[in-house]
């Protein structure tokens, strides 16, 4: 079992990626129709395990007011110029997604997005056709959350063309290979998350996905105090670069979590960086609860399907640690980054 406390070995090198965010719209075997931007990569070092593999996006031309990376609101705290990041959200392009795109970008032009990261579960045509839609009004970064062949989820951000492997492993070095991003989200939700309890992971397969990944959600708009607590806690024992994401799947929950950082060259899940949500009331499960969850999940495929259609309806009829999505202001949660960035000036 995946415990979110310290202690074990260094899991991760040093390493820098890019998020490709003007990806190429590109479908399998289709030549490219733009370049991918240069990147400029900056590394920070992690107190344990991954090191924050970071990213400064550059544009050739785009200086203040020109292109879309320098598309930058006002600060609700009043520290001036910033850019607001969603790293997860699902468009009707999803299976379960209800928003639609004209839709979406009106919402995330009220919200004050700057990028929006369009992770549809095993698809990147949702992504392509808002990025075509957005033109200069977004930035649009085309992604996918990965389906895997044991249910776990897996995001690719900066995706070239679709990818059809479903293992985790080779999953995570596809996207890479691709200079794509690797981020996992909702580490421990219950059905999905990469580390969830009722998988019962080693530490050498967590080592092992972790070495390949990019990034972490710290914050989770649909997932539970407990999860986002947790993987919180799990970001800052090992030093992971971690975000936060709405996983919106509805139009009025545009704008519900993101990240804001300050406008100029921005190093993804490290630089300073402040972290905005509805503030979610503190429920915690019941042990004998989550017990008998953990079970359901792990036997799961084997139900009958009359049982796992009822626990989604009661699922989706019960649900109350949502985070007030889409009903409550966003508001500062964290204040992530200063000790990186101190870093930074001493040894800059």
């Amino acid at each position: 079992m995946v415990a979110s406390g310290g202690g074990g070995e260094a899991i991760g090198r040093a390493r820098t990626t890019s998020i490709s965010a003007v990806a190429v719209a590109v479908e399998v075997g289709v030549e490219s129709r733009s370049a991918t931007p240069p990147v400029r990569p900056v590394v920070s070092g992690g107190r344990r395990g991954m090191a924050c593999a970071c990213w400064v996006l550059e544009r050739p031309g785009a200086g203040p007011g020109r292109g879309r990376s320098q598309a930058a609101g006002r600060s609700r705290t009043g520290d001036g110029p910033v850019m607001r990041i969603d790293y997860h959200f699902h468009t009707s392009y999803s299976y379960d997604g209800h928003a639609g795109l004209p839709e979406i970008l009106a919402a995330a032009r009220r919200a004050g997005l700057g990028t929006l990261c369009v992770t549809d579960h095993d698809t990147i045509e949702g992504a392509l056709r808002l990025r075509e839609l957005a033109g200069d009004t977004l930035e649009v970064v085309v992604g996918c959350e990965f389906t895997c062949e044991d249910g776990s989820h897996l995001v690719g951000l900066g995706l070239r063309e679709a990818i059809r492997e479903r293992r985790i492993l080779p999953l995570a070095e596809l996207i890479r290979a691709q200079g794509g991003t690797v981020l996992l989200p909702h580490l421990f939700r219950r059905g999905s998350g990469v580390f969830r309890d009722e998988l019962g992971r080693s530490p050498s397969f967590v080592e092992e996905v972790l070495r390949r990944a990019d990034a972490v959600e710290c914050f989770n708009g649909r997932d539970t105090f407990d999860h986002n607590a947790r993987s919180r806690r799990f970001a800052e024992e090992r030093g992971l670069a971690s975000v936060a994401s709405s996983d919106a799947h509805r139009v009025a929950e545009v704008g519900s979590v993101f990240v804001e950082y300050p406008a100029g060259g921005i190093r993804h899940g490290c630089g300073p960086r402040r972290i905005y949500f509805p503030t979610q009331r503190e429920r915690h499960e019941h042990p004998l609860k989550r017990r008998a969850l953990e079970l359901y999940h792990r036997h799961e495929a084997a139900l009958p399907g009359f049982l796992r259609d009822g626990y989604r309806l009661a699922r989706r009829a019960l649900r109350r640690d949502d985070a007030a999505r889409g009903r409550a202001e966003p508001e500062p949660q964290y204040q992530l980054g200063q000790d990186e960035e101190a870093r930074h000036a001493l040894h800059g």
